[in-house]
């Protein structure tokens, strides 16, 4: 169990990333090619950071009370970001001026 709270502490960072560029408003297709990448790391370096914690608090899942502690925790978090489990947003960029979402 505890490897399969690593897998899903990322798949909950790609949700909140998916979360973000939805609540976006880039002005231009430019924005998104500028700022995903940003974007990216910043989620990454975030995620790298909680997978740490998550390995020091439960000692790598030899402290079973804080491992489950961390299970209930994590299926909490993926369940209020369930929204962003599938892309359901396409972005079209129209006329290279753009990015609207639908």
């Amino acid at each position: 169990m505890h490897e399969q709270i690593h897998f899903d502490i990322a798949e909950i960072y790609v949700r909140l990333f998916r979360k973000e560029i939805k609540e976006k408003a880039f002005d231009y297709a430019e924005d998104v090619y500028k700022k995903t990448p940003k974007l990216y790391r910043f989620y990454k370096k975030e995620m790298q950071k909680y997978q740490t914690l998550y390995d020091k608090e439960t000692e790598c899942g030899k402290n079973l009370t804080k491992q489950s502690e961390w299970n209930i925790k994590i299926e909490n978090e993926l369940k209020a970001l369930n929204e962003y489990a599938k892309p359901k947003t396409h972005a079209f960029i129209l006329f290279g001026t753009g990015v609207y979402y639908k």
